[in-house]
């Protein structure tokens, strides 16, 4: 079931219900609530977003999860013994 947040705005473009709808989807990546990504990419793009947007944020996920190792750490701030 979807839930439309704002039924007054719908299918018209609206910068900052775009960019909110893009910090949650960026926020579910970085939780790991997969689940609500998808839905989260349909309310950016009902309300203005491009799918170069969307794609821009989860190449940035993506960069950051590559900067981090598996201990949640950043790379560049691992003490190095030798």
């Amino acid at each position: 079931m979807e839930i439309n947040l704002f039924p007054e705005y719908e299918n018209r473009p609206d910068k900052t219900l775009m960019v909110t709808s893009l910090l949650y989807f960026e926020d579910a990546l970085i939780k790991e609530r997969f689940e609500e990504c998808r839905e989260l990419s349909q309310l950016a793009r009902r309300y203005g977003a491009k799918q170069s947007q969307i794609n821009r944020v989860i190449a940035r996920h993506i960069r950051r999860m590559k900067k981090t190792n598996r201990n949640g750490f950043s790379k560049s701030k691992r003490n190095k013994r030798f």
